[in-house]
């Protein structure tokens, strides 16, 4: 991890707290003129509708404990991570089959994929490498020696008797 990740890892947690600071204080600093002494719920809507009332007031708190770990996540953990350092030469890694699986629906989402996940490939040095989609339909991929379209026929059916192929 480069001092440049690190920077802007501190920026990214600076920037963070200062919204939630600024979110508090806009929404919670406001003090309270609602003078609580004349609410009784329990005697103006009986002990069905309060308990109803409160229930609802609770449920927004659901969202806590997922916000509370992307809180966790977004501080402790760095979301800029620096450039994969591969351990070997990439002339020596064994053929490796990247195969995106799809029925084929979303044309332009398999391409997207594909792209992805060539311009990683790429991105960390790979050379020994290809990618394999296959589909229920034709996708039209573009021509690419690294890039392999298979469709399958709709007779097939797969040795272990599998409904999806």
């Amino acid at each position: 991890m480069t001092v440049h990740d690190k920077l802007k890892h501190a920026l990214h947690c600076c920037f963070f707290l200062f919204i939630i600071g600024l979110m508090e204080y806009l929404t919670l600093g406001k003090p309270n003129v609602v003078d609580s002494s004349y609410l009784r719920p329990w005697e103006k809507y009986g002990v069905f509708f309060t308990c109803v009332l409160y229930g609802l007031r609770f449920v927004t708190l659901l969202p806590l404990p997922q916000a509370t770990f992307n809180f966790v996540g977004m501080i402790f953990y760095n979301t800029f991570p620096g450039k994969v350092v591969l351990r070997s030469s990439p002339l020596l890694s064994p053929l490796i089959c990247v195969r995106v699986v799809t029925r084929g629906d979303y044309p332009q989402l398999v391409k997207d994929n594909v792209a992805r996940n060539m311009k990683t490939c790429l991105d960390t040095g790979l050379e020994n490498f290809y990618i394999e989609v296959v589909s229920d339909q034709p996708l039209n991929l573009p021509c690419n020696p690294r890039i392999r379209e298979l469709v399958v026929p709709e007779e097939y059916n797969t040795s272990s008797g599998a409904m999806y192929k």
